[in-house]
């Protein structure tokens, strides 16, 4: 029996058996999925290259009656710790009692608000109700912590503490920390978010990025976020702004590594904002933390899902100043609300696949940012790039995209490789004399993706070296970067290789397989190929407008179902400000518009044969700030532009 990892820090780097560790790290939330689609959710979590599952336990979700607790199905928290460690993820326990998550009250139950005790400080009595949750907690996760041979390796205590509400009492972060270890919360690492001058106590800060800002009060498009330039500086002041604007840091950043624990994985809607990003928004802003010194990248959401009940979103009513949907949540994540692999998970990769072979060399290289670097991230004249060198070795991060603002093509002239040229919108990682075989490596075109069996060296990009030495028995592979994204690590029979396939390639039940929607050809860098076959029969919708009002129009569907699809999709393009899906007269699903197509799993809900789309109008001048706003007709948006359904099969890769 081999025994558990060692875990560790230092002021520059997380450590696994003292060994720098960088890894990746995703958010997901239990309570917010069907509990029977786990496993195959975290297969595909990991399949994608996420090293490290973190999940909040939200009190509203488990104690909505005062001194009843309920860790029943989808909101039993043993039981999806033990699907991580069937999957072999470790997890990252985020235990509130105050979490956010856009949750009501930020998970506080209503009873808890309506008892007359003060709350997120030290009051006695506010402590013993967090002592009674905890308890409950610990008795999900007990003997499942790394020490007892489990998964469980960090625990989160609150959540922006003294910058979202809280007294921002650094003593009171650490009477809940000493709670949590009394109660039996033992893991190598204690964290608390550290941005916009949040209070951590004697915890380890972990900090957040976001392409956007949906929470901002702002009904305008948001400046060019500084999030595209190399700093630094680790402070995003845009995360939380719907309380206050951030405030520079309450810790000596010198004396903890930089961990981000909430990236903006995609983002998502509120009522009064609806921003939509692109993959290369979140692509482009990973590699400039990334550039920058970062040393975890945590995805926040990295799985979207549906609240596991009504009123337990955040609203005005409820005293936000946000309003957010009230079941679906992060449906823009790298993995959606319903299972679905977006193309932003295969960005994402790109950089997972790039730590898994090369994270133990970067993290302990310090970031150099030149003078010459942009300072300002509406700057559109200077370069953007920095390094990561240790002894003439390491790499260039190199980035010529700003979220919503075109930057022209470039040449850079970046000292140890040369001159290299930067198109409109490029972003990537360059090697300077990294070691492959005998030789030292070097390129201005290629990024490196990962290294096979220890030999073969992937890189995508344009097949152009300086090799200094001899490669001996190493070899380097070069893929386009199409190739690159659509590239899954897989091991056969004890060997190393990529599976080059346009769908998702995921390992399920002990076989290779692929979540495909269509014939889709595949091949091997071990020279094997294929097409996967999907039936040819298919699901089918019917669609009737039935019910006509000015603020809505409801629209009925009749649907059928062929073949054996692992899941079909509702496909819905629609122009207007929510839609709903009602099945046997429920709300199951919903949508906040913002351009983009809404796409349902329904297997969840027994794939109905009948099921009600309603769509609600947007007006003209609502205070909301669209993106991508609708076609309006005399003032008014409102209409289903075309209705689908889609299945995905899970097809079996015989290599």
């Amino acid at each position: 029996m081999s025994s558990a990892p060692v875990y560790s820090w230092n002021t520059q780097y997380l450590s696994r058996d003292d060994k720098p560790f960088l890894p990746m790290m995703g958010e997901f939330h239990y309570a917010r999925y069907p509990k029977d689609e786990w496993r195959k959710e975290l297969e595909k979590m990991k399949a994608c290259g996420v090293d490290i599952v973190a999940t909040y336990v939200f009190w509203i979700h488990h104690e909505a009656e005062e001194g009843v607790f309920d860790f029943s199905d989808r909101r039993c928290l043993h039981d999806f710790i033990e699907e991580c460690r069937a999957v072999g993820l470790p997890v990252w326990l985020r235990i509130g009692p105050w979490c956010h998550g856009e949750c009501r009250h930020g998970g506080f139950p209503e009873w808890l608000m309506t008892k007359g005790i003060p709350t997120r400080c030290s009051d006695s009595r506010y402590l013993a109700l967090v002592r009674r949750l905890w308890e409950q907690v610990f008795a999900q996760v007990r003997g499942m912590f790394l020490k007892d041979g489990g998964p469980i390796i960090g625990v989160q205590i609150e959540n922006e503490y003294g910058h979202c509400g809280g007294s921002g009492e650094n003593s009171h972060m650490d009477d809940l920390l000493a709670m949590a270890k009394e109660i039996g919360f033992i893991t190598p690492y204690y964290t608390a978010t550290g941005w916009g001058g949040a209070v951590i106590g004697s915890l380890l800060p972990v900090m957040a990025c976001y392409c956007d800002a949906p929470w901002d009060r702002s009904l305008e498009a948001l400046p060019p976020s500084p999030n595209y330039i190399f700093s630094h500086e680790r402070n995003d002041v845009d995360v939380g702004s719907d309380f206050e604007r951030g405030a520079n840091v309450s810790f000596d950043e010198d004396a903890y590594p930089y961990l981000l624990a909430e990236m903006g994985g995609g983002i998502g809607s509120t009522f009064h904002r609806r921003p939509t990003a692109i993959p290369a928004d979140t692509g482009a802003m990973s590699l400039v933390k990334l550039g920058s010194g970062a040393n975890l990248l945590g995805y926040y959401m990295y799985h979207g899902g549906i609240n596991p009940g009504p009123e337990l979103n955040e609203t005005r009513e409820s005293g936000s100043f946000c309003e957010t949907p009230t079941l679906s949540y992060s449906p823009h994540a790298p993995i959606g609300e319903g299972g679905q692999i977006d193309d932003l998970a295969k960005e994402l990769k790109l950089l997972s696949m790039f730590l898994r072979s090369y994270g133990e060399m970067l993290a302990p290289m310090a970031p150099d940012i030149p003078d010459c670097s942009a300072k300002q991230p509406a700057d559109t004249e200077s370069p953007r790039y920095a390094l990561r060198m240790k002894d003439g070795v390491g790499f260039a991060f190199v980035n010529n995209h700003q979220r919503c603002l075109e930057l022209p093509e470039r040449t850079i002239d970046i000292p140890g490789l040369g001159v290299v040229t930067a198109p409109s919108g490029y972003y990537g990682i360059l090697p300077i004399r990294i070691p492959v075989g005998d030789a030292a490596v070097s390129s201005r075109t290629a990024s490196p993706l990962c290294i096979l069996n220890g030999s073969t060296y992937v890189f995508y990009g344009e097949p152009q070296f300086a090799i200094d030495g001899s490669l001996g028995k190493a070899d380097i592979l070069t893929l386009t970067r199409r190739e690159a994204l659509d590239a899954w690590a897989i091991t056969k029979d004890g060997r190393e290789q990529l599976i080059i396939c346009s769908a998702p390639v995921i390992e399920h039940g002990g076989a290779v397989t692929c979540l495909a929607r269509c014939d889709t050809p595949w091949y091997t860098t071990d020279g094997a190929q294929g097409v996967v076959k999907v039936p040819q029969e298919q699901s089918s919708v019917v669609c009737r407008r039935k019910n006509v009002n000015y603020l809505c129009y409801d629209y009925e569907l009749n649907l059928s179902y062929s073949g054996d699809a692992e899941e079909v999709y509702l496909r819905a393009d629609y122009e207007g400000s929510l839609a709903e899906l009602f099945v046997d007269g429920e709300k199951v699903a919903d949508d906040i518009y913002d351009g983009s197509l809404w796409e349902i799993a329904l297997t969840r809900y027994g794939r109905p044969a009948k099921a009600t789309l309603r769509v609600y109008a947007h007006f003209e001048g609502m205070p909301c700030w669209l993106q991508n706003p609708p076609a309006y007709q005399d003032g008014r948006a409102l209409r289903l532009k075309n209705v689908t359904v889609e299945n995905e099969y899970r097809c079996t890769i015989e290599i």
